[in-house]
């Protein structure tokens, strides 16, 4: 069981050069992570939105609205690749504190899941 504010990182999806992670900091939110290796071309870009497509689907199949993810504050590389897959800015900005790299400031961005059948 992990410790109380430790998140816990679930993998999703995995290929060569790209996972897919939920993270769940135990409290009733669901937080998305990719992380990707590699250059990042249009067709790349193209299969990747396939693939959070399926996720998407997987999350409205199971009722969810939303799902968020965090960014670095002031990364506009970061923050246009969210956008680029429909994530907003929610206004919410977290200070992380990680052991090897000390503070970090993230802003908050969330997709909202259309429920139209």
């Amino acid at each position: 069981m992990p410790l109380p504010e430790t998140p816990s990182l679930n993998l999703i999806y995995s290929e060569p050069d790209l996972e897919v992670y939920f993270v769940d900091f135990g409290d009733g939110s669901l937080h998305t992570h990719a992380y990707v290796k590699g250059k990042i071309t249009l067709s790349r870009m193209k299969h990747m939105n396939d693939v959070w497509m399926q996720i998407v689907i997987g999350l409205w199949e199971r009722g969810m609205t939303y799902v968020d993810t965090w960014v670095q504050f002031n990364n506009r590389k970061q923050s246009r690749f969210a956008e680029f897959f429909g994530f907003e800015f929610t206004g919410f900005l977290k200070n992380v504190q990680f052991v090897n790299s000390g503070e970090m400031l993230f802003e908050e961005m969330r997709y909202h899941i259309p429920l139209e059948d």
